[in-house]
């Protein structure tokens, strides 16, 4: 059902910066962004995987404000229609737990500043960026080394 997932950095004009994604098919999209909206931290994230891998025998809800998301056996339920119109759809398990683990290695990524440019909201506080002319010649060459394994 999923055919694609994009991970990527939303980026305001005051700086502040979100990691998000986005599922082809563009339909499904709305529907499974907003329904696990609230899993955009590595501990929610984890704790919903933890509660996914468990395959539930009863159907359970873990949705978003306005949707249910019910988690079987095989299969995370999600509908949309109180907040929404007759938007409902089944996904396997396996394919959210893929979702998820994508998203929660991006936010990894993204919270320990390895995106180049982009630097995390966590981190705004603590970070800067500077033109290069401004770094010891020395410096590049140390994570020029690191980079090739030296």
């Amino acid at each position: 059902m999923i055919q694609r997932i994009n991970f990527y950095v939303k980026t305001f004009r005051n700086g502040y910066s979100v990691p998000l994604y986005n599922i082809e098919p563009l339909w499904l999209d709305p529907i499974i962004g907003y329904s696990l909206s609230q899993y955009n931290s590595e501990q929610s994230i984890i704790l919903f995987l933890q509660k996914l891998r468990e395959k539930p025998k009863n159907s359970i809800n873990y949705g978003n404000p306005g949707t249910l998301v019910f988690v079987d056996e095989n299969f995370v339920k999600i509908d949309c229609s109180p907040a929404f119109s007759d938007l409902k759809v089944d996904v396997q398990i396996d394919e959210i737990i893929k979702l998820l683990e994508g998203y929660l290695e991006f936010i990894k990524t993204y919270e320990s500043c390895q995106i180049p440019g982009v630097i995390p909201a966590s981190k705004l506080d603590t970070w800067t960026c500077v033109p290069k002319e401004y770094v010891k010649p020395e410096w590049w060459e140390h994570q020029k080394d690191q980079k090739n394994g030296a």
